[in-house]
């Protein structure tokens, strides 16, 4: 049964060892397309909101409402890229809510099943899908925002 509960920590794992990448390197910026809504946070805390304009070895240079930034590469701290939505905030909901969903109902059940009340199988499955449930859920709340692709050492 233990065997079991470890299944979903490894799909988590996997899923965001698979989304790890070198964010220090400055040529994650060729990834970006000319007007992609991006986000550049200064060293200082301020951030520029616009669209990518381009970049060279030593800066970036973004859109915003104000007019044309070019904002020098050791004045940067971070650069994200914005995100409408994504499958991972769901998929990482669900892994981690039905690894506690598991844990809950195994506990739950094997205690119901000494005391004669219920099918242990049955309640940690229920338990396993409620739990995947409501990490689908609060997973499928989280998106929006930016994701980094850039950050200074």
């Amino acid at each position: 049964m233990r065997q079991l509960a470890l299944v979903p920590a490894l799909i988590v794992a996997l899923v965001l060892s698979a989304q790890a990448k070198d964010l220090t390197s400055w040529d994650n910026l060729a990834a970006l397309k000319k007007g992609e809504a991006i986000e550049v946070t200064r060293k200082t805390g301020s951030e520029i909101h616009g669209q990518f304009t381009a970049s060279t070895p030593d800066a970036i240079t973004v859109q915003t409402k104000k007019g044309e930034v070019t904002i020098p590469r050791p004045e940067i701290a971070t650069v994200g890229t914005k995100q409408n939505s994504s499958n991972t905030g769901r998929i990482v909901g669900t892994a981690i809510g039905a690894a506690g969903g598991l844990a809950a109902g195994a506990a739950i059940g094997a205690y119901l099943s000494n005391e004669g009340q219920a099918d242990k199988a049955a309640v940690t499955a229920a338990g396993t899908a409620i739990g995947a449930a409501i990490g689908l859920g609060i997973g499928w709340g989280i998106h929006g925002g930016y994701k980094t692709i850039y950050r200074a050492k």
